[in-house]
């Protein structure tokens, strides 16, 4: 965490690498991470889709809990990257990945306590995990500041070999 301002452009790259290196870390594969706007976003950290026989909505076992816990923590690790990068919780930006994860809870929880409980747990399991590869999101983040998208395998690379020094 620095004292200096940071741009919106750098802000941008942080969190794209956030949701990039959870993803990476998760188990999930990307496809591709951008620091190029596009409609409303200023970036987007491109995933595989979910598997098309997984149905939140009538299946809430093991492996669909593990689904949904894996894609609310790679939508919060960009706000999680934002917050390490910037020393407070971002205002603005981040809107959308929440709402995602409060949307993908219900599927989980029961009651709004257990809801909040459950989200509060999500979240600091996800400021852990950004913690932890820090290295790999500031080396994905230089990368997208430098060449502005970063595909699949340069991604992979990328976080690999942070992985590895963190």
């Amino acid at each position: 965490m620095s004292s200096r301002r940071h741009s919106r452009l750098e802000r941008t790259a942080y969190h794209e690498a956030g949701h990039a290196v959870a993803a990476y870390v998760m188990r999930r594969r990307i496809r591709s991470v951008t620091v190029i706007p596009e409609g409303d976003t200023l970036g987007r950290a491109t995933l595989t889709k979910w598997p098309s026989d997984l149905h939140p909505d009538r299946d809430r076992g093991r492996r669909t809990r593990a689904w949904i816990e894996r894609e609310i923590i790679t939508l919060l690790g960009g706000t999680a990257a934002v917050e390490r990068l910037v020393g407070r919780f971002p205002k603005r930006g981040t809107e959308t990945d929440w709402r995602v994860a409060f949307n993908l809870i219900t599927h989980l929880a029961g009651s709004e306590e257990e809801t909040d409980a459950y989200m509060e747990w999500l979240w600091v399991r996800t400021k852990d995990l950004v913690d932890l590869y820090w290295f790999a999101v500031e080396a994905l983040a230089a990368e997208l500041l430098a060449r502005r998208r970063v595909g699949e395998r340069r991604a992979r690379e990328v976080i690999a070999k942070e992985r590895c020094q963190s």
